[in-house]
């Protein structure tokens, strides 16, 4: 991590849902994330309640996820592509040109998740890197020992500037193709404008 970075536990993130029923979800840890799709508007759990991020019209992010899958070869890194948008409010991602990327389109203060999920039958490590405009910034490595089913995730708070973009890309090596699941999610929301 670099200076001014500030990283967070993996939060729990629910997807496009109405406001009624991410309120009813009273057992959601403190922390977890849900885009309530009748206000336009995220909402972070609380305490004891679901309280709006950003606020109704203000509310800016992208989800992203590859409704197949993606390949990766044994020992290439490979940067992950994205194919459909659970929202996106400002253009932050385009399906046609730099599918790999998200670009923020204000100067702010962003929260930024990436969660995977792979089967990997071998090897030793797997790992996941965040670049912003083509450096490294955070990863998320396992080491493996045996054939089992990974989740991770990476996330954490930072300014990023209008024009900024981010990309994951993923690297294993297990001897064999493994492919990143389509549960896999890229999701960019601004907490704070600038």
């Amino acid at each position: 991590m670099r200076q001014g970075d500030k990283q967070i536990g993996q939060p729990n993130v629910l997807f496009s849902a109405a406001q009624s029923a991410i309120e009813a979800l009273t057992s959601a840890p403190v922390g977890s994330l849900a885009f309530a799709t009748d206000l336009d508007s995220a909402l972070i759990k609380k305490a004891a309640e679901w309280a709006a991020v950003g606020g109704g019209a203000d509310f800016s992010g992208v989800s992203v996820f590859n409704t197949g899958g993606q390949n990766v070869n044994n020992l290439t890194t490979t940067w992950l592509t994205w194919d459909v948008e659970d929202f996106d409010t400002d253009d932050y991602h385009d399906n046609s040109t730099n599918p790999d990327r998200l670009t923020v389109p204000t100067d702010g203060i962003y929260f930024i998740i990436h969660q995977a999920r792979i089967t990997q039958s071998a090897g030793t490590y797997h790992g996941f890197a965040l670049y912003l405009n083509g450096d490294e910034i955070m990863t998320d490595h396992h080491a493996i020992n045996t054939s089992t089913v990974v989740s991770g995730g990476i996330s954490l708070i930072r300014s990023l500037s209008a024009g900024n973009y981010l990309r994951m890309n993923m690297r294993h090596n297990s001897g064999s193709t493994e492919t990143v699941e389509g549960m896999t999610r890229f999701q960019v929301f601004r907490l704070v404008e600038l």
